[in-house]
């Protein structure tokens, strides 16, 4: 990693801590009255730690037998915006080299990995393999990558043999210099999807051996006078000449040809095995995915079974008892082992689960609420800071929605463990989220306030352009991180919050969030909007517009839901929903003019 960038992940600094707020037990009869008297002087942080009084002690109502999930398998090193950037390059290196009959691996040095995306970058920066070369400079990259100077042959070998074919063809493409194709044998080009089994490689061959096939040449199909074999059909798309048959190359996707002198760079000799056109070539590079995300393991855990797993796997890490490795160290390890090309620390985190399929850890109406702790289960049922009744409080715009929508107000649970985590995003709709951490060790929170996700956003679009070409709605996949302090660095706050068990915490709209967990906990969390976040929703519309991100409800629906319980409104909802009524009239009556 470059070294400017490297200080960030090796010494890691943790943002400052957003403050945390006690409420009374009159404070705490409200969750809504609650958050709105202390938004004033908490939103400006993004997210927040609330503990709740003492006498707040909910039952955990699920049998750890029975709870029943498949955890997400989560690869460290994968998740960073940072280094990903590395793997698309890899992933795209060894695409080039599968298709030109290559098997491609990553080399090493020293016993260690030789990070190809950093020694490309380096020579790039450098003046470009013949500078770096005459100037003997490659002593001076190998020190750049961690190595000793006396590895600078080796990776000057490994870059030509790797690399440089490979920023050869893609200039080519930018500069628009491959061989000349034709629109037809482009469009084909793209239309192949895949390899085809046979091969199509004609240099070499005789005609006295070749098998009659249909002719290439559609034209030929109207003429029956033309008795021509295939390969005399056969003609090279930069010179236009079918002689010097030996030479002439088949491309295995779309049956482009070209001499091997014709060929950009021109080849010294057959290529063995399969053959592509550089438009082809080009085309499979293009399409090696961007797109990242996090698979589902091959096993079922129960709570008992990942407890064991997930404090087997720390123990094992830290060479310590779970619970008495330093926080610190904890935070450390995990911004150490993203940015690390060697590391192979794979976690799993049982991630968005559906309460009303495997059960919540507060009591429900629903539930069996049998045992010695009846009454105390029965005094929970209805408790407002219970994550199932809170979306659907009367301050809540979200009890006008008639149906349950899964993750907003339907709680999710989450079985965490150390070093599992979840990437920087903002809550659909822009809407409030709480969670609550049931039991366990910490979940480390980071967050951003909603009056910079804008320049957040910018600041993720500047630093690397690469990862939104082809998803513009990244950030919407919750599936990329990226350090604190490197934002922190770009002008965007970040602050923290260390959120123990038996402690909620609140992020405001449209405030970014990311983090992971210590150790084994489990978590619950749900969304809430007050009468505030109407406009906030409206606003978050036109930014889902602009990426082409579909609704999880319609806006205006809920609106008019709203209008029907006018009368049971409070002043404030009433009068929140009358500014958006305004508003979506306005923008109707706008657009019927322009229809006229």
């Amino acid at each position: 990693m470059e070294r400017d960038l490297e200080r960030y992940y090796t010494d890691f600094e943790p943002p400052p801590v957003a403050p945390t707020f006690y409420p009374t037990e009159e404070d705490f009869a409200d969750p809504i009255l609650y958050v709105a008297k202390i938004k004033s002087s908490a939103e400006k942080y993004g997210l927040v730690k609330i503990i709740p009084p003492k006498s707040f002690r909910p039952p955990f109502c699920i049998d750890p037998e029975k709870f029943e999930f498949t955890p997400r398998v989560q690869r460290l090193n994968e998740i960073d915006a940072l280094f990903r950037l590395r793997i698309i390059f890899i992933n795209k290196l060894v695409k080039f080299w599968q298709i030109h009959g290559q098997h491609f691996r990553i080399p090493w040095a020293e016993n260690k990995y030789i990070d190809l995306y950093r020694l490309q970058k380096l020579v790039a920066e450098n003046g470009g393999l013949r500078k770096v070369s005459e100037t003997r400079r490659w002593s001076h990259i190998a020190k750049c990558l961690g190595f000793k100077s006396t590895a600078g042959p080796s990776l000057k070998y490994h870059y030509t043999k790797w690399i440089q074919p490979f920023e050869l063809h893609l200039s080519d493409c930018n500069d628009d210099t491959g061989p000349s194709t034709s629109e037809d044998t482009k469009d084909e080009c793209k239309n192949v999807p895949q390899t085809r089994r046979q091969s199509r490689m004609m240099a070499g061959l005789e005609k006295r051996r070749i098998k009659p096939i249909p002719s290439l040449d559609k034209s030929s199909l109207q003429d029956k006078s033309d008795h021509r074999t295939p390969i005399e059909l056969v003609i090279c798309a930069k010179c236009g000449h079918g002689d010097d048959e030996a030479r002439l190359l088949l491309c295995e996707t779309c049956d482009n040809s070209l001499h091997i002198y014709c060929a950009n760079p021109p080849l010294m000799e057959v290529p063995k095995g399969e053959w592509r056109c550089h438009t082809c070539v080009t085309n499979a590079v293009k399409s090696v995915s961007t797109d990242f995300g996090f698979v589902d393991s091959q096993q079922i855990f129960n709570l008992n079974t990942f407890g064991d797993w997930a404090n087997t796997f720390k123990q094992q890490y830290f060479k310590e008892i779970p619970t008495d490795v330093p926080r610190e160290k904890v935070e450390a390890e995990f911004w150490r082992n993203v940015v690390d090309i060697d590391s192979v620390v794979q976690v799993k985190y049982g991630a968005d689960l559906i309460s009303s399929k495997v059960g919540s850890g507060f009591p429900r109406r629903e539930d069996s609420l049998n045992g010695i702790d009846f009454k105390e289960k029965q005094y929970y049922v209805n408790h407002p800071w219970n994550l199932n009744n809170l979306p659907k409080l009367k301050e809540s715009v979200l009890c006008h929605m008639h149906t349950d929508i899964s993750g907003m107000m339907v709680p999710w649970v989450y079985v965490g463990m150390c070093f599992s985590t979840f990437c920087w995003h903002v809550e659909d709709h822009w809407t409030y989220s709480i969670n609550y951490n049931h039991w366990g060790e910490r979940k480390i929170w980071y967050g951003i306030p909603g009056d910079e996700a804008e320049h957040f956003d910018q600041v993720m679009r500047d630093s690397f352009p690469e990862l939104f070409a082809d998803q513009n709605d990244l950030l919407h996949h919750m599936t990329t991180a990226l350090n604190p302090r490197f934002l922190i660095d770009k002008g965007v706050p970040v602050y923290s919050c260390h959120q123990n068990a038996g402690e909620f915490v609140v992020t405001f709209p449209r405030a970014y969030h990311a983090g992971y967990n210590e150790g084994l906990n489990f978590a619950e969390a749900v969304n809430f909007a007050p009468p505030d976040w109407l406009r906030m929703g409206r606003q978050c519309l036109e930014n889902y517009a602009s990426v082409q991100r579909n609704c999880v409800f319609s806006h205006e629906e809920l609106l008019m839901k709203m209008v029907g319980y006018a009368k049971k409104m409070s002043i404030s909802m009433c009068l929140a929903t009358l500014e958006e009524l305004s508003w979506i009239v306005s923008k109707e009556t706008e657009f019927r003019k322009k229809i006229i």
